[in-house]
């Protein structure tokens, strides 16, 4: 059962980047973008009184809109310092949504309900670590897109939380990680707006994972705030700098880990 079930995560991670660079060919709409952030706070040992680690973290992110959907992908590297030994991740989460209006040419809008989707993805990691954190997620259920003014967009995903992933402390010491199924509820969002002449964007996700297996539930969220510097110089929407602040409780489910993480944000948007 685990072999089938990481042979599954690995295709589903090989069938959303192809469904990405696919219709990325054939959009009705797609955007990209590189981000850079560093964080000196992160808690990745696996208990509440470690060390601290910082990291540089690079990301690449697409969302692409077409005919019957939209879907999403990001690749996260990241290296942390010598306080977790130099170590190495690499994080990947990808998302394809199809939208029932557009399948079933009828418009579901009303009120404040703009769309209802059907939505599957994974997330797949893996580090070089001796805390080992492993992640094999499956997801998939249904998204909410809301109608709200002076929102890009603000959705929410209703999911089932498939984990296979597997988390191990330092010294061997087991965590969390067992083939169990959860739930996972996400809002997230985009809103831009003005402070006089500055552009500023207030973006992210909250997501709120509950208990399953041997794991405690879960609430991540990654806010950021940003202001259009390339506005200033005649490039609107192509570069920002701003700040994001990542909280996360019970971190990979681990009863009691939690961490609070300020880090440094420049994004260039392709």
């Amino acid at each position: 059962m685990k072999s089938f079930i990481r042979l599954f995560s690995f295709w589903m991670v090989v069938l959303v980047a192809l469904v990405t660079v696919s219709e990325t060919r054939a959009a009705d709409w797609s955007t990209s973008d590189f981000q850079y952030r560093y964080g000196s706070n992160f808690n990745d040992n696996g208990a509440s009184g470690g060390p601290r680690i910082a990291k540089n973290l690079v990301e690449f992110q697409n969302s692409t809109g077409f005919g019957w959907g939209r879907s999403y992908f990001f690749l996260l590297m990241s290296k942390a310092n010598d306080a977790d030994g130099n170590s190495a991740d690499l994080y990947s989460e990808g998302q394809v949504t199809l939208s029932l209006s557009k399948m079933s040419k009828h418009d579901l809008s009303w009120g404040p309900i703009k769309d209802l989707g059907i939505t599957a993805g994974y997330n797949y990691g893996a580090r070089n670590s001796a805390f080992r954190s492993n992640s094999r997620v499956l997801v998939y259920g249904g998204t909410v897109d809301l109608n709200v003014p002076h929102f890009n967009f603000l959705n929410v995903d209703v999911l089932a939380y498939r984990d296979a992933g597997t988390y191990g402390g330092y010294g061997g010491g087991f965590l969390c990680g067992r083939i169990a199924t959860g739930y996972q509820i996400t809002p997230y969002w985009q809103l831009p707006f003005s402070i006089g002449r500055a552009r500023f964007m207030f973006d992210g996700y909250v997501d709120f994972i509950g208990a399953h297996g041997s794991c405690s539930s879960q609430i991540l969220a990654e806010p950021q705030l940003k202001l259009d510097v390339g506005d200033l110089f005649g490039y609107r929407d192509k570069f920002f700098v701003g700040v994001e602040l990542q909280y996360w409780r019970n971190k990979f489910g681990s009863s009691g880990v939690n961490e609070t993480v300020p880090q440094v944000v420049v994004q260039w948007k392709l």
